[in-house]
């Protein structure tokens, strides 16, 4: 049996968390998180091949949260999911490797996971 690829998700909507989980689990080995609390720990264990991360983590931002997952995971790319009107300027200012506005379909879903990972 092949390795398949990590992906660790970081929302703070339970319902998107399990969404994704259903919708990239056939294809990666999918780790849900819906806080920030311990997450350079999760990152360390899990070892994750790309994060997925929302924009609004309740009090936090995924400028924050980028902070914390690059020291940790400096070359593991990073694509922001967000429903923020200026997420394509947000990805931009955080160089993260892509973005998915939310709300998206599960084809642009899997298409932008499967780009990044060529990469």
């Amino acid at each position: 049996m092949r390795d398949l690829k990590k992906i660790f998700i970081l929302d703070d909507e339970e319902e998107i968390l399990e969404l994704l989980a259903r919708i990239l689990g056939n294809q990666y080995t999918v780790f849900t998180k819906s806080n920030t609390e311990g997450i350079e720990k999760d990152l360390l264990e899990f070892k994750p091949d790309v994060i997925m991360i929302d924009h609004f983590m309740g009090d936090t931002t995924s400028k924050e949260v980028l902070s914390q997952a690059l020291s940790t995971f400096p070359d593991v790319p990073v694509i922001l999911h967000s429903a923020h009107e200026d997420i394509e300027k947000l990805s931009l200012e955080t160089k993260v490797a892509g973005f998915i506005r939310k709300p998206s379909g599960i084809r642009e879903i899997r298409e932008k996971v499967a780009e990044v990972l060529d990469k």
